[in-house]
């Protein structure tokens, strides 16, 4: 197949140019035919009155018969006027009675009257059609008109017009010269619509092509390829949903690098943190078995405790991994209810004040009047309430400060953890809800964790419809916040925890 076919260019202009030879073809044959019937039309019109003339001119010898010496002269010489005159006689049933023919005998002996009687009633039906009784199935114009002959017998004069001399050759040059001239109007119409229908195929397939090239370009690599979008048209549409496709794609190839560097990161941290707890429990537990019998009690106590805190952070990474897997699953549902904020909050800080001194922080409390109760599921606000005080701890100094505290606003109740720590970066600040995120200070600093306590943190609360509100500056310190509803859901409804 040529190579222009193989384009969408190529196959429309050759399928218009077909499309508009058969069209010119069928408007040549219906022309023809057209000019064949108008010729046929004038040649009858004209010759209208040749069956009444001759009626007029043989009357004497009809009434005489119409086998008579004078009526076959006078026949003779009328053919002899006419030479391509076929003269019929036919009763009143349109059967033959006697023809004068300029050559052969008749195929059939009957004519149908129809035409007859229409021809004699109606002279604006041209071209009428007879029954031509030289042929077994032909039809051709005549003239007709009423005769009576030998003793009163009613019947027609039927005079078949195959071309009269004085006609038939001026139509025949007119017909050939209106064909001539309209082949040449319809060729020249075909060259200038075909070279103006394959300039317009070209027009509109070049945004095709445009298109095409934006689809090639994307499929190898050029994520950022996007089709224009000027037009309303079908063109138009179709690349503004390839571009809304593209931009999804975009989107879940980045989502899926993402998802690739959480993995990476999820990798290296859990490693980390395996392998910093467990060469801890494995010295720890080395120091018993080579201390033996002469080992302290202290000694013992230390070793044990290592271990303990060692699992402790070991079932904790634990507790977020399978957190993190029912987050992902979708198999977390908020149960709202009752409960005080304030003592939730007291609660969990007092969990971590023995962490808290250990480090020589000050974890204080700070509810300085009571609170309405908030209707949310206690075991998940306690979950973010507990990694974000963890999270503060990790990240502030020893003799720096940790504040829990609440205040009422509205139909809300606002819980705020700010600590007087590091504080995070600008840059840092929209990533650190992130799974598996660390700053770059955090790795520099050797603080433990795996990366997940703000992302889990922010995942619970944006489950009860909220949203985490982040403070922070380097060197100043951090504040988390997020609210609670005092108002029960509606029946059915979600939680609904609202954003600060």
């Amino acid at each position: 197949m040529p190579r222009f076919l193989q384009s969408l260019h190529g196959r429309l202009t050759a399928l218009y140019l077909a499309l508009l030879l058969v069209a010119v073809g069928a408007c040549l044959g219906l022309a023809s035919w057209q000019v064949e019937r108008y010729v046929r039309e004038v040649e009858q019109r004209v010759n209208r009155p040749v069956a009444r003339a001759l009626a007029r001119e043989l009357a004497p010898s009809l009434r005489r018969g119409l086998d008579t010496p004078a009526t076959r002269e006078a026949v003779r010489h009328a053919q002899a006027l006419h030479p391509a005159l076929d003269i019929y006689f036919l009763d009143a049933e349109g059967g033959v009675v006697r023809e004068f023919k300029q050559q052969g005998a008749p195929a059939r002996h009957r004519v149908a009257l129809a035409p007859i009687r229409t021809f004699l009633a109606d002279s604006t039906r041209l071209p009428l059609f007879g029954d031509d009784p030289a042929e077994p199935e032909g039809t051709e114009v005549f003239s007709a008109t009423p005769v009576t002959y030998g003793a009163g017998q009613q019947g027609y004069l039927y005079a078949i017009l195959r071309g009269m001399p004085h006609t038939s050759a001026a139509a025949r040059v007119q017909e050939s010269y209106v064909l001539r001239m309209l082949a040449v109007a319809i060729l020249i119409a075909v060259v200038l619509a075909g070279l103006g229908g394959a300039a317009l195929f070209g027009v509109l397939t070049r945004r095709f092509r445009t298109l095409t090239g934006t689809v090639e370009r994307f499929r190898a690599g050029d994520f950022a390829a996007r089709a224009p979008e000027g037009r309303g048209d079908e063109i138009g549409r179709l690349g503004r949903t390839f571009n809304e496709m593209a931009e999804r794609t975009r989107a879940h190839l980045d989502a899926l690098h993402e998802a690739d560097d959480a993995r990476r990161a999820l990798a290296e941290n859990v490693a980390h943190d395996l392998r910093g707890s467990l060469t801890s429990t494995r010295d720890a537990a080395e120091r018993l078995l080579d201390d033996d019998s002469t080992a302290s009690r202290d000694t013992q106590r230390a070793a044990a405790r290592s271990i303990l805190d060692d699992v402790g952070r070991l079932t904790a990474l634990t507790d977020q991994l399978a957190l993190l897997s029912d987050l992902d699953a979708q198999r977390l549902t908020p149960l709202a209810e009752p409960l005080s904020a304030a003592d939730l909050a007291q609660d969990v800080a007092l969990r971590f004040q023995p962490e808290a001194s250990r480090l020589g922080i000050t974890l204080t409390p700070l509810f300085d009047r009571p609170l309405p109760p908030v209707y949310a599921d206690i075991a998940l606000v306690e979950r973010v309430l507990a990694n974000l005080i963890e999270n503060a701890l990790k990240h502030t100094p020893a003799g720096g400060t940790v504040r829990v505290g609440g205040q009422a606003e509205g139909d809300r109740v606002r819980l705020v953890v700010s600590d007087t720590g590091h504080g995070i970066a600008p840059d840092d600040l929209p990533l650190v809800t992130r799974r598996f995120y660390r700053t770059v200070e955090s790795r520099a600093r050797g603080t433990t964790g795996s990366g997940l306590g703000l992302a889990i943190a922010r995942e619970l609360v944006e489950l009860h419809g909220g949203a985490l509100e982040i403070e922070s500056a380097l060197g100043a310190g951090t504040t988390v916040a997020f609210t609670l509803p005092t108002q029960a859901p509606a029946p059915g409804g979600p939680v609904g925890l609202s954003t600060p």
